[in-house]
């Protein structure tokens, strides 16, 4: 069993990777949701002069208390207001090692689904696919709608975090289902 859960992982999590990186590289619509700032020069040393560390800021800072927090408050409804991860030391502009962190989170993810697959009663192609891709609409939903909720960003980008989860986990599932009914 486990060995079949390791087939169906390594061959669904080489296909979401596949077609992540077509998603991301090939289609518009992932490039599309990122925008320039006017002067990108001086945002860069604004940021690097006001966040001395790497971590998740926000303007305003919601975390205070207090008359600061009402104050935060007026200032996140009048905007703007900026969710930003900042890496203070750069971060590697090279494609090979996130490529491969990549594909390693890939296989674990869909060796967990092989896994979930593998649990139920499902006996045929179709409905194995079909479950591999609802897994999918699920981690889409859950993943990028809490982003738009919590920290404004564009209903596009959840609408297109979906699609991509959806139509990934789709194929996966074709080839998962194939390798799980062998």
């Amino acid at each position: 069993m486990m060995q079949k859960i390791m087939k169906c992982g390594f061959i669904g999590g080489f296909i979401l990777f596949i077609w992540g990186a077509a998603s991301w590289t090939i289609l518009p619509w992932q490039k599309n949701q990122i925008k320039s700032f006017k002067n990108q020069k001086d945002v860069r040393f604004t940021i690097r002069d006001n966040a001395p560390e790497s971590g998740l800021y926000t303007i305003p800072n919601m975390n205070v208390t207090g008359e600061e927090y009402d104050e935060a408050r007026a200032q996140m409804a009048e905007g703007p207001f900026v969710f930003a991860a900042v890496a203070a030391n750069g971060k590697s502009s090279g494609m090979v090692g996130g490529a491969v962190q990549n594909l390693i989170v890939k296989v674990i993810a869909a060796c967990l689904v092989a896994w979930l697959l593998f649990q139920t009663k499902i006996s045929d192609y179709n409905g194995a696919v079909k479950f591999v891709t609802v897994i999918g609409l699920v981690i889409g939903i859950s993943a990028t709608l809490p982003y738009v909720i919590w920290f404004g960003f564009p209903g596009t980008f959840a609408i297109s975090g979906i699609i991509e989860a959806v139509i990934g986990w789709f194929f996966a599932g074709l080839g998962m289902a194939k390798m799980a009914h062998k």
